[in-house]
């Protein structure tokens, strides 16, 4: 049982938690579970989510305004929700009342009796827990990976004890967790332009406090702005040159061959590994060391790396038609990760993209693409924003949705060319997530070209 000092000295704890929805709800049965009375606040109603609540937990006292008498006897309050604007006001008010607040990560850190690494970035995250999880599964260990961005931790500590657990997180995430000390932090990468989170708590001061305070970091070399971050203790360092040192990971040239090396010991030859390109060279180094910092066998997991394909929707080859290579990149959230899957290709590329935008500076893409970037066709609520950043670009087209870009694709791209489907935003304008949006482009490429009895390889 999970139990902290009773500073109000009721004869069972009581706890709030903040938010409403699936992750909310863990959080609520795991404090009940324990032995907690527990209520539940927002700051607003939202019919639909109490009805959910109230399905799962019958019974349960649900606030749907910001009631200081929720904590009067209250230890403790847990935050479900990210801690903007009027959830900031409800930790402020239980700190007034002597409540111990934290967040469901951080009670995840808590209660969890097992190893956690924490990988963190603005691109590759879920390509590198997945290889690690394969590495762990060929050497008969179980790594307990979450590669989801509001995932209800505390359902992790129901399910069987793995050997580690590995999270993908948010810097946001860890700025809002004060308390949270990983075993292992991996930092792919990051923006140059550090956002403000929690009230102006940088993000990328977030990630040097936790990673100073993890046994080991995991640190890309490469990357400018994580090179910088001056972080304490113990590390691994990788990136596409070659290593600096016996415990770093990083690549060898030897003859016409080109291998995974750590320090001067050759692991893999590139050539042999189904995930081809330099940013997935980044990411096979980055398994590689993260897999090694939490204790499994890198030499021992040759066959699983080389054969590892990736993920569905990352930078997934659709084949040729007609001559022209289909990439789809439906993962692609963000500029940075539509670049990398722009510079991925061998060809010059016709890029479809669009969605809901982040804010990103699109036009980032042409002045790091090197003008391989021929023709742009852009969808979604905000394609139109997208398209005034693509003005050194000499074809641009605006469409309605997926099945008009796959065909005004067809007809810019040459034989040769390579169209990249990596939206750089998110899909909610349209789709439910990622991967209904990749499905839709997949299948929506798979009926245009059989319509139109074009060759397909």
């Amino acid at each position: 049982m999970w139990t902290m000092q009773n500073t109000k000295r009721n004869s069972v704890p009581n706890a709030v938690v903040i938010g409403l929805g699936k992750s909310s709800i863990s959080c609520a049965a795991f404090l009940i579970d324990e032995g907690w009375d527990v209520e539940m606040l927002d700051v607003k109603p939202h019919p639909q989510l109490e009805r959910l609540v109230e399905s799962e937990l019958p019974g349960i006292i649900i606030h749907t305004e910001v009631d200081p008498h929720a904590f009067l006897n209250a230890e403790l309050v847990v935050m479900t929700r990210a801690m903007t604007g009027l959830y900031s006001e409800v930790v402020d008010l239980a700190g007034k009342y002597g409540c111990r607040t934290m967040t469901s990560l951080e009670l995840f850190f808590e209660c969890s009796k097992k190893p956690i690494a924490a990988i963190v970035g603005n691109n590759g995250k879920s390509t590198v827990l997945a290889l690690v999880d394969a590495i762990a599964s060929s050497q008969g260990q179980a790594a307990c990976i979450d590669a989801k961005n509001g995932y209800p931790f505390l359902d992790l500590l129901d399910a069987s004890q793995p050997d580690t657990y590995i999270l993908e997180l948010s810097t946001q995430q860890l700025a809002q967790a004060q308390s949270v000390s990983p075993d292992v932090v991996a930092i792919l990468n990051q923006a140059a332009e550090p956002v403000n989170q929690n009230g102006g708590i940088p993000s990328y001061d977030a990630m040097t406090r936790v990673a100073s305070n993890a046994r080991m970091s995991v640190l890309n070399r490469d990357d400018p702005v994580v090179s910088q971050m001056g972080i304490r203790g113990a590390s691994i360092e990788y990136g596409l040159s070659e290593p600096k040192c016996d415990s770093d990971y990083g690549i060898l040239q030897k003859g016409t061959s080109r291998w995974i090396a750590k320090g001067a010991e050759k692991l893999i030859k590139i050539n042999n590994c189904e995930l081809q390109g330099s940013h997935n060279e980044l990411n096979l180094l980055a398994a590689c060391a993260v897999a090694d910092a939490v204790g499994y066998s890198v030499s021992a997991a040759q066959s699983t790396i080389t054969k590892f394909k990736g993920l569905p929707y990352s930078c997934e080859d659709e084949g040729r038609r007609n001559g022209i290579r289909w990439v789809n990149d439906a993962r692609s959230t963000n500029v940075d990760s539509t670049i990398a899957a722009i510079e991925s290709s061998d060809e010059p590329v016709v890029l479809i993209a669009g969605g809901l935008s982040r804010g990103d500076d699109f036009s980032k893409i042409t002045e790091k693409v090197n003008g391989k970037l021929i023709g742009c066709v852009l969808f979604g609520r905000d394609g139109w924003k997208l398209d005034q950043s693509f003005n050194g670009v000499k074809t641009k087209e605006l469409v309605d949705g997926i099945d008009d870009a796959i065909t005004v694709a067809e007809k810019i791209a040459s034989e040769g060319d390579c169209v990249v489907f990596s939206p750089g935003c998110v899909s909610h304008d349209m789709f439910t997530d990622y991967e209904q949006r990749g499905e839709t482009f997949s299948r929506a490429l798979k009926t245009h070209f059989d319509d139109s009895g074009s060759n397909t390889t």
